[in-house]
């Protein structure tokens, strides 16, 4: 996937500023993190928890995750102390970074995802919409009634389609 150290850095300084974090002191981590380019650059954000590999998990409250987990070089470590240590002593290629929260709230990332997404859509839908506006109206300056009917299907259909999202609340 291939996040960009800045892309990174901005992850984990959001999870910081947003969530409260279930284990003390494991901010420790994540500060030591975003002081190294080094140890940035060999670290990769995850979205599931991987089985197997080099994993660095910390977890916000309310969450059902461990509250702090490091597995490097097939060692175990549930102590930010102990993991510290491990991660600055031990020589490691890469670290699986999952940065759990609970799923219920509506992150700021998604929520502002979603918005977007859903205004893009809307967009593309106006742009269609005014599109075959302007081929209906160049159908009828041609007299071309094959077209104008095939157009204005489209344009009920789509009408007919917003309609029945907007009726069941989508």
């Amino acid at each position: 996937m291939g996040h960009s150290i800045a892309e990174k850095r901005e992850l984990i300084y959001w999870f910081l500023d947003s969530h409260r974090l279930a284990a003390p002191g494991a901010e420790i981590i994540l500060r030591r993190l975003l002081s190294s380019d080094a140890w940035l650059e060999r670290t990769e954000p995850v979205q599931q928890v991987p089985l197997h590999g080099n994993l660095l998990l910390v977890a916000a409250r309310g969450t059902y995750t461990y509250p702090f987990v490091l597995r490097l070089n097939g060692q175990v470590v549930y102590e930010v102390e102990e993991a510290l240590e491990l991660l600055e002593t031990e020589e490691w290629d890469s670290l699986q970074l999952y940065l759990s929260i609970n799923r219920t709230f509506f992150c700021q990332f998604c929520a502002a995802r979603e918005q977007r997404a859903a205004e893009n859509a809307q967009a593309r839908q106006e742009l269609t919409r005014e599109m075959l506006l302007a081929m209906i109206d160049q159908a009828l300056d041609h007299r071309d009634r094959k077209a104008f009917e095939v157009l204005t299907s489209k344009l009920k259909r789509m009408e007919e389609e917003n309609a029945r999202k907007q009726s069941s609340g989508c």
